[in-house]
C-alpha cells in the first residue's frame, strides 16, 4: 500500500507542477506590452510581444497596454474677439510609449477609453 501512496504522490507532484508551469506563461500581443503586476504593485519594465515566464497566477498577472497609434477626436466652439462664432474640430494622434507604460497604468490605471479622455480639452 505504500508503493501505491507514493506513485499517487508522485503523479499528484507532476500534475501541480505542470499547472503552476502553466500558470506561469504568458504571452503579450502584437503592437501592446504587458505590464507586470505584483500583488497590485506595478513593476517598472514593461514586458515586450511574445511569450513569458512570470510567478504563477495569484502572485503576478499582466496587463495588456496598446502602444499602436490612437485617434481622440473633440469639438469646441468659442466667439472671436469681434464676436464672431467660431467652431474647431480637432483630431489628435497619439500612443504610449512602451518605456512608459508602467508609470502610465500606475498613474492612470486600466480602464477602457478612460485615456483617450484625458486628452480631450
Amino acid at each position: 500500500m505504500s508503493d501505491e501512496l507514493k506513485v499517487i504522490g508522485a503523479l499528484a507532484f507532476v500534475a501541480f507542477s505542470i499547472m503552476g508551469c502553466v500558470s506561469s506563461c504568458t504571452s503579450v500581443s502584437t503592437g501592446s506590452v504587458g505590464v507586470v503586476k505584483h500583488f497590485g504593485a506595478v513593476e517598472p519594465y514593461p514586458l515586450g510581444e511574445g511569450i513569458h515566464w512570470l510567478r504563477p497566477f495569484p502572485f503576478a498577472s499582466v496587463t495588456e497596454v496598446s502602444t499602436q497609434n490612437a485617434t481622440t477626436d473633440t469639438e469646441a466652439a468659442a466667439a472671436s474677439k469681434d464676436l464672431q462664432a467660431v467652431h474647431t474640430k480637432v483630431t489628435l494622434q497619439w500612443a504610449i510609449a512602451p518605456a512608459l507604460a508602467p508609470k502610465f497604468l500606475q498613474a492612470f490605471g486600466d480602464c477602457d477609453g478612460c485615456w483617450s479622455g484625458l486628452l480631450s480639452p
